[in-house]
């Protein structure tokens, strides 16, 4: 095998490696892949282009101390370049679960194409699959939202700044316990 794999580029062998782990049915490995030391083969970065993560996104993993490994246990990178919400939603509350769905929504959008700007039924669809969603004070949920959004549910939603930050709190509070 590695016979073969030495006729690949690095980017086509871990490509290939990931290939056969996923037709197997078993985890990608990207924590040996993912090695921050110059010179010493794949970086974080790498691994980011990889899976399709945004440029801007890569940035702001940096700056908020996001690891590949922390948004793989919450999301899914799927081969078309999506980006699927596959943990439970955080919260005490329908209320904190909503707006976290909402947050995540513009998260999954920002991984992917650098912009965390999302559509309504995106988030609402996410609430109702996560069981969080309660018709009656759905819209004053999203009316206590802060900071961390703006928009609307016509013209769509997108995830300011201090929404970032909170992203990146849930996102290490989802995998805290999963470390």
């Amino acid at each position: 095998m590695v016979d073969l794999l030495e006729l690949l580029s690095p980017d086509e062998r871990q490509r290939v490696v990931k290939g056969a782990l996923a037709a197997l049915g078993d985890a990608p490995v990207t924590t040996a892949a993912c090695n921050t030391s110059p010179g010493r083969g794949t970086t974080h970065a790498d691994v980011g282009s990889e899976l399709g993560i945004a440029g801007k996104a890569q940035a702001w993993m940096k700056q908020n101390n996001v690891t590949i490994e922390q948004l793989e246990q919450v999301f899914h990178f799927e081969s078309d370049g999506n980006v699927e919400l596959i943990a439970a939603i955080p919260g005490k509350s329908r209320r904190e679960q909503t707006l976290a769905a909402y947050v995540l929504s513009g998260l999954g959008n920002f991984l992917k194409k650098g912009d965390g700007s999302f559509d309504d039924e995106l988030a609402r669809g996410r609430c109702e699959t996560a069981g969080c969603f309660d018709a009656g004070n759905h819209a004053k949920f999203l009316k206590d939202k802060g900071n961390e959004l703006s928009g609307d549910k016509q013209k769509g939603w997108s995830l300011t700044s201090p929404g970032l930050k909170r992203a990146a709190a849930l996102v290490q509070e989802m995998t805290a316990t999963a470390s």
